[in-house]
């Protein structure tokens, strides 16, 4: 080991013997450590080190000057340990601060992440009723229609689709999209949605509320049939048939419902046609509501020339009814009163009960609208009057037979020079004298309206 010359000639002790060892790099790794550790907290013992160390410049017969890279990190250690011991410590400090300031930095790191986690809840949240909109917009198609064999079979239906395309042109059923908010970018669905009109906006919010009043996995079935509507090639197709069978299947009877629906094989198909048929039948008598003034007057037009024909070719039920008519105030009553018993002598129940179906006095009775006369109906209806019965009657020839008799019954009730303006039923119980109307407060509900009513039939009468 080499021999350290210090200044005072004092003799080595044992920490001069461990400072020596260490300037000779001849301690091992946990000596060094423990001394190093102690030059940093013992300014006595570091000034000796330096003492040490300055001796070995007075030695010539070093080989080589240069302190070993360890010592020269030792002293710069050193150095920096004296200027902290001297001067205001920032380690110090930091190891005061250490702790709260770990505390704090959990503490906030937490609150962050609970906003970032509330925020992404939030967000998908949103996003997912963004989406869920789409779907509200046709609630009830995807809330009825969800079996998605019996759409494709009412689909492929010709029967089924003439029927819809009927009752579409007459009102009974209308497409329930009123904003095609699946055509609208999610991330545009919000601005796009507010620029929609109040009305569409105010439909849009009813739907949402009554899927927002229906529990979770009912909501959860709604999203799962859309789904899967979506991943269908026909999807636009299939959600038509849908919108149309949900209302349609409102105006069917419990029991053809349940067969549709819960049905299966013959029972399923009866229970189609039945439902179709009485369809046709309520969409021929509301078809007649559709014809504007234009059509009435021609189709009465066409049954006064009907009249017309018959009392020229001779037929006594016919002539006797205009003769039988003519006093009850003059021609045009007359004429009236004698197509009136021609059209509804084809309803057996209103030739009953207005006397239309035999002349007075007995014989022969009043022929109903024959074929050839029902079709010279046809050919004075205007355009749009044979578009409906197109759509009506399906090219089908008793159908069209039974729309022109009912257009027909349209025309005379219109024609009516009896009638009057239809009143409310307030102003029906207004017009009553005050005693009456004490009696009607009396009444149970149900016997209010048909009193009310029965002033209607009256005032027409």
């Amino acid at each position: 080991m080499s021999t350290a010359t210090v200044p005072d000639d004092t003799p080595l002790g044992p920490d001069d013997e461990l400072l020596v060892a260490y300037l000779d790099g001849e301690l091992d790794r946990k000596s060094r450590d423990e001394l190093e550790n102690r030059l940093m907290e013992d300014s006595v013992l570091r000034k000796r080190l330096q003492e040490l160390q300055s001796g070995w410049d007075l030695l010539d017969d070093l080989p080589d000057p240069a302190p070993s890279l360890k010592l020269v990190e030792s002293t710069l250690e050193l150095a920096v340990a004296d200027i902290i011991q001297n001067e205001p410590s920032t380690e110090t400090v930091w190891s005061r601060l250490r702790l709260p300031l770990l505390v704090g930095a959990i503490s906030i790191a937490g609150i962050v992440a609970s906003f970032v986690v509330a925020a992404t809840m939030r967000s998908q949240e949103y996003d997912r009723q963004l989406r869920d909109l789409a779907i509200v917009e046709h609630l009830d198609a995807y809330n009825h229609g969800s079996d998605l064999t019996l759409m494709r079979e009412l689909s492929a239906d010709s029967d089924w689709s003439a029927m819809v395309s009927a009752a579409s042109e007459i009102g009974d059923i209308q497409n329930v999209s009123i904003a095609d908010v699946q055509s609208m970018p999610i991330e545009d669905r919000e601005s796009q949605i507010q620029q929609l009109p109040i009305v569409t906006i105010a439909q849009l919010d009813s739907r949402w509320d009554r899927f927002a009043r229906m529990d979770d996995a009912n909501r959860d079935r709604i999203r799962r049939t859309a789904d899967a509507v979506a991943l269908q090639s026909d999807a636009e197709t299939l959600l038509q048939t849908m919108q149309a069978y949900a209302i349609w299947r409102e105006n069917l009877s419990t029991e053809l419902r349940d067969q549709i629906e819960s049905g299966v094989g013959k029972v399923r198909r009866d229970a189609i046609d039945d439902a179709i048929e009485q369809t046709r039948i309520s969409i021929t008598r509301r078809s007649s509501l559709q014809l504007d003034e234009e059509t009435i007057d021609w189709i009465y037009f066409a049954l006064r020339q009907i009249v017309s024909q018959r009392i020229e070719a001779g037929d006594e039920p016919t002539i006797r009814q205009v003769e039988r008519f003519k006093g009850f105030g003059g021609s045009d009553n007359s004429e009236y009163g004698t197509i009136a018993a021609i059209v509804f002598s084809g309803e057996s129940r209103s030739g009953r009960r207005f006397g239309f179906s035999r002349p007075p006095g007995g014989g022969e009775p009043l022929s109903p609208l024959q074929p050839g006369e029902l079709e010279s109906i046809r050919l004075v209806l205007p355009s749009s009057a044979l578009d409906i019965l197109g759509l009506v009657a399906a090219s089908d020839p008793l159908k069209e037979t039974a729309t022109l008799q009912v257009w027909a019954s349209e025309a005379v009730r219109r024609k009516s020079p009896f009638k009057r303006e239809e009143s409310t039923l307030l102003e029906r119980y207004l017009e009553k004298p005050e005693s009456d109307r004490d009696a009607i407060d009396l009444m149970p509900p149900k016997e209010i309206l048909e009193e009310l009513q029965r002033d209607s039939w009256r005032s027409r009468g």
